[in-house]
């Protein structure tokens, strides 16, 4: 039962710590590099300190197949073509690099990152709470539980 608990005040420390780590970032502690991709480049890559809610600004010289992919995860985050130029919101779901390429080498484009939200974007900060909720509310049930056997 020690055992137990002291798991669960663990994890529960563990989901305190994160969330003071992810509320400390706002959209101004952000900035992403521009990046040129075409011809030799053939794709361009940002870190991201935060999970990030992002909009991302693409001009290309022509119509091309645009992949967004999150090399931790090796899962593509958005593919999608662009003619000449597009705006498109993306969400980095957590800290680190992601990778920016093209279908073609003969295409050259330019990107941009501008963060709109940092810290929890989309079902993040939720999950956060609603985990260390249920962890807290056993943990004090145990505690209690304990308390009552003795």
């Amino acid at each position: 039962m020690r055992l137990l608990k002291f798991f669960l005040l663990s994890l529960l420390v563990a989901i305190f710590i994160s969330l003071l780590f992810q509320m400390r970032f706002s959209t101004n502690d952000l900035s992403y590099p521009p990046i040129s991709i075409g011809g030799n480049m053939k794709y361009g890559m940002v870190y991201s300190p935060s999970a990030a809610s992002v909009k991302v600004s693409f001009s290309c010289s022509n119509k091309t197949q645009i992949f967004v992919r999150d090399v931790e995860e090796n899962a593509a985050i958005y593919t999608g073509t662009v003619y000449g130029s597009d705006l498109v919101p993306l969400i980095f779901p957590h800290p680190g690099h992601y990778e920016f390429s093209l279908n073609s080498t003969e295409v050259h484009c330019s990107i941009i990152v501008k963060p709109t939200e940092a810290g929890f974007p989309a079902g993040n900060w939720n999950a956060h709470f609603i985990l260390g909720s249920l962890i807290a509310l056993s943990l004090a049930f145990l505690i209690w539980r304990d308390g009552r056997d003795s």
